[in-house]
């Protein structure tokens, strides 16, 4: 054993050998030419030969086939010659777009993204410092001189390029594996919705006024003759990167809640207890009651979040610093000093260097260790439990919510009151905060229906004015200390200082936004402010989306983008079958993780990025050079996307750096060999067509490896069969081990089989036995229709979708009744005479024909399930072992007598109604004013799952494409014109 390491899993090696492993995915090169000579920081190249492939083990095929070369200096340094020859006139390109307004308007190029600029600066300042002599020789090729780079040039800054700690080797997290109680939440713990822009932040303002406004004219009922003065309170606080958490308190007596559990988030719904690891932080265990408003409650929860401080993060990475030094010093010496040896052996609870705070160098940052800390799982050993519990002690939890059971009026308190109950039970709560207060008058206007809060009366009412100022400001300030915590970034600081002067030159109160508040930060990490309205009845009246609250919303700092060198293109093969391009990157790091691998998106995508430039030949349309520089960014701070490619001279064919990477979508699954479909392909010979529509395996499911690993962890996951114990991992083992194809096969093995299993690698009597329980827990209970629809993996078929199939037949029997009709139904397509859809057994699936919620999409998809032997035959076979409850049969008809006969006066009670494309005869407002009429509770401007009808017209686009893969409802705007007109309203 390495003297102070007390695993090998927590070695600097074995991170290195877990960032090269690959996702469990198949994947295969699209490489033309063979391997060539790479860097040799790029030490791993990805080439994959698909005949030896498919004859491999399949536990084998999640593991890349790496060569490892080197290239010439000469070759090497002309490479990156080229790239900062290129880099450079990107980013003079781009300065003249920015300066001279004239060439702006002229000029077909559109400015880039901030920071995608940022980036390409950041990358040629790394260039001149790694490569001095290029530098040199591009400032006399060039002509220009020191002006050839914007370093050289007035007004251009340097900014350094520290690098941080991005070890992102989650992998060996210290969590719990065991199985949790599993606690319901009181109410719903909903996420946030992110403005990463002030477009959508106005978008979102815009509807607190709009609701505002809707709200005071129901409640006051006023005379609409004479405009109103409305106000609204919105309050900005520091949107804490951590882990929710929710703590439930029970009243025993009549003036005190007790501590009874802590649960995770989880789904929203339910979460994991980990009242154990909550215990070891400082929490209030009772709260009195203090306050009329809460007499009647009995059970509360309160909702925070759990963060480690920055400080005890930063120290903890400090310790694991000087031990790896402390190792290194060791190794010098030969590993014979005894006062190391001893200091290693001799550990305790307080040792800086224990094994518990060593796991520490897994996480990138905060958010993760606070995640990992908590959720460890707890051991037998008395030392390491110590060691975990010292951890836990160190997290904090800041409050900023109160739930109750639904009724009690616990939301009549204020957000302001809120905090202050928080902080009166001895809660933190995030700090600072700032408060806005919105005014603005109503129009003359009597119908509450035609609020229109447009982006022009936003700019002047709100904006102008200066009203929003403070909440915008508190946003900048916070940007900036978050920057300014690495000193890298001051750049980006100054960036962020010169938009907040900006703003303050565009109001028209100048001289009352002249000083910015002085902020006192926390000891957190953030990744954002929240907004939130403050007053307790309009809170009430926005309600809740499906997964967000929407009188709050979380001001997500832009993305961060850097540029790295793409290596190679693999094809991914996921559940659904959809083939995916991704980008094998040099490591870089973004954000404090290390990115080495980022999505290409679809295939049409992937050329529009990376494919060639006007002033380049046709030859070279759909190849690009290996150890091309891309510019990639971490959206949204988690999902890492190439965003720009810097092209690179053609390449010359006699030097051995240049491989080609094929941008040409394959013609066959590079799992199973099969044909590969295109979605919707338009019929025409032009391969234009199918740009950026998705391709996939046209094979079998369980006969393509990825797809049936996917399939079953899909049908084995907690929203369908709720087996648990599988992941992907142990599904992977069992079909290995020839025990598991279909989602039926782990009901039906028998006690050899289970001894089997039990001595699989990494399993047990321990694990087997748990997962063989939750089997027969399960099979035993059953599961509702909807989970089983669920569970088929249906395209096209979501959660939402299975339940609304398992409303309309009630019994499985019912269901597969259809299913097996459907394809009758195909095979003999003999039109009917009848005229009822629900009687005609030509019609596939008549119980769904016209259900609201079902659309053609999800049709065609249920009938290319029906056509699916092996598919159906699963689904069979899983009843067999599986009882499968009913549930009440529900029909909401969605056909147009159905819309306008359902409700003799306002048809459309409770719709919520899009319009898109050009309406017949009428203009948008007021096409939405009949709906409204008609019923409708709403007419928003896009398409979501919660939409329940869109009404399109010429030139529907993309709304009408959104709302026909989501299932949702759709007529012309001839039939609405008929329905408005039989009501009489026209």
């Amino acid at each position: 054993m390495i003297p102070g390491y007390h695993s090998l899993a927590y070695h600097p090696l074995m991170k290195v050998l877990k960032s090269v492993s690959q996702s469990r995915m198949v994947h295969v090169s699209t490489r033309v030419q063979p391997s060539r000579s790479v860097p040799q920081q790029s030490s791993f190249r990805i080439s994959i030969d698909k005949d030896r492939f498919r004859n491999m083990p399949f536990y084998t095929r999640s593991t890349a086939l790496f060569s490892t070369h080197h290239q010439s200096d000469e070759s090497f340094d002309e490479e990156h010659y080229q790239e900062l020859v290129k880099v450079s006139e990107e980013i003079q390109k781009y300065d003249n777009l920015y300066y001279n307004s004239d060439q702006l308007g002229e000029s077909e190029e559109a400015p880039i993204p901030d920071d995608v600029f940022d980036a390409l600066v950041r990358r040629e300042e790394e260039l001149e410092r790694q490569y001095p002599a290029l530098l040199e020789k591009w400032r006399k090729e060039s002509g220009k001189g020191s002006a050839a780079t914007r370093s050289g040039r007035v007004g251009a800054k340097v900014e350094g390029a520290a690098t941080l700690n991005g070890n992102d080797d989650v992998a060996t997290t210290a969590t719990t594996t065991l199985p949790r109680l599993k606690r319901q939440h009181i109410s719903p713990m909903l996420s946030l919705d992110n403005a990463y822009n002030d477009e959508q932040l106005y978008g979102w303002l815009r509807r607190v006024v709009k609701a505002a406004t809707e709200l005071h004219r129901i409640e006051r009922r006023i005379d609409q003759s004479h405009p109103q003065t409305l106000q609204v309170t919105i309050v900005t606080e520091p949107k804490l990167d951590g882990l929710s958490l929710s703590l439930r308190y029970e009243r025993q007596d009549t003036h005190v809640w007790h501590l009874q559990w802590a649960s995770t988030r989880g789904d929203g719904k339910s979460g994991q207890d980990v009242t154990a690891a909550v215990k070891q932080m400082n929490l209030p265990v009772s709260l009195p009651s203090a306050s009329k408003e809460l007499d009647g409650v009995q059970v509360l929860e309160v909702r925070g979040e759990v963060v480690l401080p920055t400080s005890e993060f930063n120290r903890l990475q400090t310790l694991f610093r000087e031990e790896e030094e402390r190792i290194r010093q060791w190794r010098e010496v030969g590993g014979e000093s005894t006062e190391l040896d001893s200091t290693n052996t001799n550990t305790t609870a307080s040792n800086s260097t224990t094994k518990a705070e060593a796991a520490l160098v897994s996480f990138s940052n905060a958010r993760n260790a606070a995640s990992g800390i908590l959720l460890r799982k707890e051991s037998n050993s008395e030392l390491e439990q110590v060691q975990a519990n010292e951890l836990r002690s160190l997290l904090q939890f800041y409050a900023y919510d109160i739930a109750s059971i639904s009724g009690n009026d616990i939301l009549s308190i204020d957000l302001t009151q809120t905090r202050d109950r928080l902080q009166e039970w001895g809660f933190l709560v995030a700090e600072p905060v700032t408060t806005t207060r919105l005014q603005w008058t109503t129009t003359n206007d009597n119908s509450a229906d035609t609020i229109s809060i447009s982006e022009e009366w936003l700019q002047e009412e709100l904006v102008e004015t200066g009203q929003i100022h403070s909440m915008m400001n508190y946003y900048s300030e916070l940007m900036k200390y978050r920057i300014s915590l690495d000193p890298a970034n001051m750049e980006s600081v100054n960036d962020v200082a010169s938009t907040n002067e900006e703003r303050k030159r565009d109001t028209k109160s100048n001289k009352k936004n002249a000083l910015s508040p002085i902020y006192k930060w926390g000891d957190y990490d953030t990744d954002g402010c929240v907004h939130k309205v403050s007053e307790a009845a309009l809170r009430k009246f926005m309600g809740n989306s499906m997964k967000s609250p929407r009188h709050a919303i979380a001001h997500k700092f832009p993305a961060q983008s850097v540029v790295t060198r793409l290596l190679d293109i693999v094809v991914q093969v996921g559940r659904t079958g959809a083939l995916t391009p991704v980008a094998i990157l040099e490591p870089v790091e973004v954000g404090g993780v290390t990115i080495q691998r980022a999505t290409l998106h679809n295939f049409g995508h992937m050329k529009e990025v990376l494919g060639k430039s006007s002033s380049e030949d046709e030859g070279t349309a759909n190849i690009v050079q290996a150890n091309q520089p891309v510019v990639v960014r971490r959206a949204g701070d988690v999902i890492p996307q190439i965003v720009r490619s810097i092209r690179l001279p053609p390449f010359s064919h006699s030097s051995v750096n240049n491989a080609a990477i094929s941008l040409d979508p394959p013609t066959t699954c590079p799992s199973c060999g099969s044909n590969v479909v295109w979605d919707e392909v338009k019929p025409t010979n032009s391969t234009s067509s199918s740009i950026g529509q998705v391709v996939r395996c046209g094979g079998p499911p369980l006969l393509c490896s990825p797809r049936a690993i996917t399939s079953l962890a899909h049908a084995y996951s907690r929203d369908a069969l709720d087996v648990t114990g599988l992941s992907e991992a142990r599904i992977q083992q069992l079909m290995d081990a020839g025990l598991l194809r279909y989602p039926s096969d782990i009901f039906g093995l028998n006690d050899t089989d289970w001894e089997v299993v039990a001595e699989l690698p990494g399993w047990g009597k321990k694990s087997c036995t748990n997962l063989r329980e939750s089997v027969q827990r399960v099979a035993k209970n059953g599961i509702s229709l909807g989970r089983f629809v669920y569970s088929l993996g249906i395209r096209h078929v979501g959660k939402h979708s299975s339940d609304l199939v398992a409303s309309s037949y009630g019994n499985v029997d019912s269901f597969l009744k259809e299913v097996d009709d459907a394809k009758k139904a195909l095979n003999d397509p003999e039109p009917s005479d009848k005229v009822d859809s629900h009687d005609d057994p030509s019609t596939p699936f008549p119980s769904l024909q016209n259900r609201l919620g079902v659309g053609p999409v999800m049709l065609d998809s249920l009938l290319d399930f029906a056509q699916s032997l092996e598919l159906v035959t699963a689904a069979k076979n899983l009843t067999k072992f599986v009882t499968v409850l009913e549930e009440d049969v529900k029909n909401e008809d969605k056909d147009n007598s159905g819309l306008v006969e359902s409700n003799e006066d306002r048809p459309w009670n409770g719709y919520r109604v899009v319009f898109t494309g050009s309406l017949l005869g009428m203009s948008r407002s007021e096409a939405q004013n009949y709906a409204k009429q008609l019923g409708a509770t709403s007419t928003p401007g896009s398409v979501s799952k919660s939409t329940d009808l869109v009404v399109f017209g010429e030139k529907g686009g993309k709304k009408l494409e959104q709302a026909r893969s989501l299932g949702v409802a759709t007529i012309t705007s001839d039939e609405f014109f008929a329905i408005v007109k039989k009501k009489g309203l026209i």
